[in-house]
């Protein structure tokens, strides 16, 4: 399995259209093959930093979703928004246990 995982944080006056465009790529992208989950969540402290959670069964899946074209439509959204910072990384489990 893949995880991809990181923050957005954006102006204020971007919350909005990037709600409208992660919703977008949320739908596109679960109808993937290999796509085990795909979410953004808003911080309820700050309503302009949003996380990026996805995982993926394989890399080649998170490859073939990277040159999808809604993952480029939704690129070409967040190049129009006030990005303040953007942190976003790939992690590979050795194992995953229950708490």
């Amino acid at each position: 399995m893949i995880i991809v995982t990181g923050t957005i944080e954006l102006d204020q006056s971007d919350i909005a259209p990037a709600v409208a465009a992660a919703r977008d790529a949320v739908e596109e992208t679960e109808a993937e093959d290999g796509c085990i989950v795909y979410r953004f969540y808003q911080d309820i402290g700050d309503p302009a930093l949003f996380r990026v959670y996805e995982e993926w069964e394989s890399q080649a899946h998170l490859d073939r979703h990277l040159k999808s074209a809604h993952v480029a439509a939704f690129n070409q959204k967040l190049r129009g928004l006030r990005i303040k910072s953007l942190s976003i990384n790939v992690v590979e489990p050795k194992s995953i246990r229950p708490i």
